[in-house]
Parts: C-alpha cells; structure tokens; sequence
C-alpha cells in the first residue's frame, strides 16, 4: 500500500499535474493500493472523466449538511476545497480577519508607520 499526500504540493501548477499523473502511471505498473489525497481538484476531475489510466478511481469525502464531512467517502471528484469551511468551524472568518486588520490599522503605531 502506498499513501501519498499533496503530491507535488511544492511545484508550480502544470509541472504538479505532469509529475501527478506521471507517477500514478507508474505506481499502476506495479499494482499497489494508492491512495492519494490532492487539492489539485481541476486536474483529478479531468483525470476521471477522459479515463486516460484505467485503474484509476476517485473518492471524495461524503458532505452532510451544511457541507460537514460524514468521516465517509463516495465515488467520484471533490468539486470544490472545504479549507472555508473548515476554517469557518475553527472560528477563522473573512470577517473576523477583517477586522483584525481594520484594529491594527487604526492603532497608533499603525497610523505612525503607514505615514513614513
């Protein structure tokens, strides 16, 4: 079994998504069970739908409501990430983080340093 996580996280875009498939490509050849977990959602959906390596199935973590993840997989690609979401639960906000900024600017430091 081998378990890979964010491969190519470290790469540009394209050179990711040629690495990717290049290594699945050969990981097929020797007939392990892969599991690869990926936020390269754009590329892996095209992967399954033009079924360039046959072996290759998708799972997508299942959504309850309010898109919370059940802890259960279904078939198919993530349409989307759930980092919002998941930041969201942990109490980080678009507006809580706005407001941060909005506090540091309006201090008094902020105020002296933003005119030099």
């Amino acid at each position: 079994m081998v378990i890979l996580d964010e491969l190519c996280s470290g790469t540009n875009p394209s050179e990711g998504e040629e690495i990717f498939e290049l290594v699945v490509r050969m990981l097929t050849m020797l007939t392990p069970q892969v599991f690869i977990t990926t936020h390269f959602l754009a590329f892996a959906g095209r992967l399954e739908q033009e079924r360039r390596i046959k072996e290759l199935r998708f799972l997508q973590v299942e959504l309850g409501e309010n898109h919370e993840p059940t802890y259960q997989f279904v078939p198919g690609v993530a349409k989307t990430s759930l980092a919002g979401h998941a930041a969201a639960r942990l109490g980080v906000t678009a507006e809580q983080l706005m407001a941060l900024i909005e506090s540091n600017l309006s201090a008094p430091d902020a105020t002296a340093l933003a005119g030099s």
